[in-house]
C-alpha cells in the first residue's frame, strides 16, 4: 500500500533535495509538487493527499493560511528555515515541524515511519 504526498514550497532546489529523501521511502508516491499558494491549494483539495510538506513561507498565502483553507486536512509536516515558526504550529493540526534544510535524516526517517504507521492503521 502506498501513500501519496504533496510538496509546497517556493524552492525549486528543495522541492527537488525533498523528494529525493522521500524516494527512500516505497511506501511513499509523490503525486505534485507546487510552488505558488494559490497552484497548492487547488491542487491539494483536487488531489487530496495523505501527506503533506508545507513551507510556511511562500508567497500571496503562507502555510498557515493554506491548513486554515483546507476542509479535508491531510498530515501537515510543516517546513521552514525560521525555527521560530515552530511555536507558530502548536495550535495547528500539524504532525511535525522539520528546519530547512533539512539534514537530520534521522529525524525524517523517524516522522515518515510514525506517519506511515498511523496511515497503515486507518
Amino acid at each position: 500500500m502506498s501513500f501519496s504526498y504533496v510538496i509546497v514550497d517556493d524552492d525549486p532546489i528543495f522541492n527537488v533535495i525533498l523528494k529525493k529523501q522521500l524516494d527512500q521511502f516505497p511506501d511513499l508516491e509523490h503525486y505534485d509538487s507546487f510552488r505558488d499558494s494559490v497552484s497548492a491549494l487547488m491542487g491539494i483539495q483536487k488531489i487530496q493527499p495523505d501527506i503533506l510538506f508545507l513551507d510556511v513561507n511562500i508567497d500571496t498565502f503562507s502555510g498557515f493560511d493554506i491548513i486554515e483553507s483546507l476542509e479535508n486536512k491531510p498530515i501537515i509536516i510543516m517546513l521552514s528555515a525560521d525555527p521560530e515558526n515552530k511555536d507558530k504550529t502548536f495550535p495547528l493540526e500539524v504532525f511535525a515541524f522539520l528546519d530547512k534544510p533539512i539534514k537530520n535524516e534521522i529525524l525524517l526517517k523517524e516522522t515518515i515511519e510514525s506517519i506511515i504507521k498511523i496511515l497503515q492503521e486507518d
